[in-house]
């Protein structure tokens, strides 16, 4: 059975600040790219174990897929066919800091979404 892709308040303005940053040298790719990482969580209904596990968080249910330099990070919720997207993250930014701070930022933050934050329907397969 496919599974719903749903977006947190967190993961949509991460989509609206990266296109927003594009569009400062690139207008007219902008609203192109921010569709193409779109695209690629909408495929995620089909195939939610796509993605691998976070490295930080060595949960099953929370996972990520890389799209170029972005890090769309995801929890399955197997009980409601719910793909829900909590973060779209570039890559650089999170490798940039220190190991124990990233584990320690990733895992606040998403902690916080997925208990505090209402995701909106994306697609309906």
């Amino acid at each position: 059975m496919d599974y719903h892709v749903v977006l947190s308040p967190s993961a949509r303005a991460d989509l609206r600040d990266i296109v927003r940053y594009i569009s400062l040298d690139a207008p007219d790719r902008a609203l192109e790219f921010g569709q193409f990482l779109i695209s690629h969580t909408k495929g995620l209904a089909l195939f939610p174990e796509l993605g691998r596990v976070v490295p930080e968080l060595g949960n099953h249910f929370i996972r990520e897929i890389i799209v170029r330099s972005y890090r769309i990070i995801y929890r399955i919720n197997n009980s409601e066919n719910l793909i829900e997207v909590v973060r779209f993250w570039h890559a650089l930014a999170a490798f940039l800091k220190s190991t124990l701070e990233r584990q320690f930022s990733i895992r606040q933050s998403l902690s916080s979404i997925l208990k505090h934050e209402s995701f909106a329907q994306i697609v309906t397969p």
